[in-house]
Parts: structure tokens; sequence; C-alpha cells
């Protein structure tokens, strides 16, 4: 019996050390295929490029950025066993549940692997995409041009309710329950519906806030801190300081702003595009140190480039131009 035991746990040990040999052959022949079986000295870095409005996965050609979307790409990226994984991202925001649930996917993979992730705001990082920028990372950055912030939340909605009454036409609408069918554009706004919907963007401000402070409270105290009580000679610094020290009340109010006043604020880590940014993290290009292969692990262009005939209707389906004229509204609230 004793042997039996002895000869299971051999045979266990062995099954689970097979698969590991497997899995580390497997991983460095993916990185090697990857970056063109370049020197062993030389250090990869993944790159993911998260575009567009964030929301919950749905059916049909809906082009939406989440953790569904993006799960093959997180996978192949940390699957290299890269020296780090930089995200370039450029989203005005979207839903809070796929912006959470997009962050808790990408730190999942960090935490398991090891691997540092770096993101990187280009045109615009804002809302739903500063959180993914700022909670998703251990470190991010932003261009001087790149528009970052806008920690807060909006509801927009509409009401309709003199436009129909001058129509003639008459609203029914039945319900079962008192604070069923709130926000109804075409039923006159009470002031209980309103504090209702107030409460419930009060609670998801007061989540993002928390996420952005456990994410860079400390970075963006200190920075704040050096701002308010820094004195110099009268000149343009001095005056430049007291121009961002002007911006520190508004950090959590919904405002916007430039990657300069956003590092200024601590919101973000520093000036520098991805490529820039990760050399220099990583001693490329300095003396005796190995240069920096960048893999891209995106969303893979579909045969034909994507402009078969599949392709051309799914972009001329009505949820497609719907998605992409909300994504378009989202952008130019911003000037985009």
């Amino acid at each position: 019996m004793i042997y039996l035991l002895v000869a299971k746990g051999s045979k266990e040990k062995n099954t689970s050390l097979s698969f590991s040999v497997v899995a580390q052959t497997m991983s460095w022949l993916a990185r090697a295929l990857a970056t063109g079986f370049a020197k062993s000295d030389t250090k990869v870095v993944s790159v993911v490029t998260l575009r567009g409005m964030l929301a919950p996965p749905a059916r049909g050609p809906r082009r939406l950025l989440n953790a569904e979307r993006a799960q093959p790409w997180l996978d192949r990226a940390f699957s290299l066993k890269p020296e780090a994984v930089a995200i370039n991202i450029s989203s005005p925001g979207g839903s809070p549940a796929a912006t959470q649930a997009l962050v808790a996917s990408v730190r999942e993979r960090a935490e398991q692997t090891k691997v540092p992730v770096w993101a990187f705001a280009t045109d615009i990082a804002a809302s739903g995409g500063y959180w993914l920028l700022s909670a998703a990372a251990d470190e991010c950055y932003a261009l001087e041009t790149s528009l970052v912030g806008s920690i807060g939340v909006v509801a927009p909605t509409f009401g309709a309710v003199d436009f129909i009454n001058k129509l003639g036409i008459e609203r029914r609408l039945m319900k079962a329950g008192s604070s069923k069918a709130g926000s109804d554009p075409f039923s006159p706004l009470t002031e209980a519906e309103k504090e209702r919907t107030q409460s419930i963007l009060d609670d998801l401000h007061a989540t993002f806030i928390e996420t952005v402070e456990s994410a860079r409270g400390k970075k963006v105290k200190e920075a704040t801190a050096k701002l308010l009580s820094s004195k110099n000679d009268d000149g343009d610094e001095e005056e430049e300081r007291r121009r961002l020290a002007a911006l520190v009340p508004d950090i959590f109010t919904g405002r916007v702003f430039t990657g300069n006043q956003a590092a200024a604020l601590g919101l973000v880590d520093g000036i520098g595009g991805l490529r820039e940014v990760c050399r220099k993290k990583l001693g490329a290009g300095e003396k005796g140190k190995s240069g920096v292969v960048f893999v891209d692990c995106g969303e893979r262009v579909p045969l034909g480039g994507g402009f078969g005939l599949f392709s051309s209707l799914s972009s001329l389906s009505p949820t497609a131009m719907i998605d992409s004229l909300e994504e378009r509204a989202m952008y130019a609230r911003f000037g985009l």
C-alpha cells in the first residue's frame, strides 16, 4: 500500500513536471517567433492597444471595448513572458462596469505573471479611459497634448413632454413599483426620480474617486502639496506654479487636463510616448545594454484587410451605425 501511494505521488509529480516543461517550451517558442528569433538578451515589450468606447459585450458586429474583446490580446501579451506589457489607451470612457471588469482582467494577469504593466494615454484617456489608465497599470504616462482625467460620472438624457403634447400624443405608461421607469423622456421628471438618479451618480463617482486614490493617491498628494507649498522668485516659473496650483481643487470634479497638467498634478507619472518611455526604463541604447523588441499583441486585421463584403455590410447595420455615432459624440465632448 505504501509503495502504491509513493508511486502514485511520483507519477503525479512527473506529470506536473512534464506539463511545466511543455509550458515553458511553448512560451519560449512563442516569444522567439514573435521577436523573429532575436538575441537571447533582447528585451521584449508586449504592446496592447485599447481604443474606443467602454461598454459591455454585445451580440452582432459591435466594436465595443471590454474585457471579453480584449481577452485574447491580453492572453498573448502576458504569455510571451515579456519584460513589460505596455498598454496604449485611447478612450473617452463609457460604462463603469465594463471599465472595472477590464481593469480587473489586466491586474489579474499582471499579478499572476509578476510582469509590470505600463499604460500610455494617446489622444485621450478621460472618464473610464482614465480609470483604465490609472488603475490597470503600475505606472502611467501621457503625451504633452493628451487629454487626461474627467474623473466624474454623467447620465445624459432628454425630455420631450411638451413636444408630444403639441403633437396631440397621449403618453400611456403602466408600471408596478413606484421607482420603475424613472427618467422616462416622455414623462415629467419628478423630484423623487431626480434624487434617485443623483444618488446613483454620486455613488459611482465615489467609487471612481476611491479607485483613483487607491492607485495614485500618494503621488497626487505629493505633487499637489508641492504645487501648493512651493514658492519661487517672481517670474514665469512662479506664474506657472500658481496656474497649476489653481487646478488642484478641480481634480475630482470631472474636469479634463492636458498631459502636462496631469503630470504636474500627479495624475500620471510623466510625459512621453510608449516606445520612448519603455526604452528608457529598460535601459535600451545605453552602453552594454541590449535592445528592445516591441510585439504588437492587439487585434488582428481580418483576411483581406477587413474590407470584405461581410465587413462592409456589418458596418452599415443600424446597431453598428448607432455605436459609431454614440462613440463619435463621446469624443466630440472633448473637442476630438
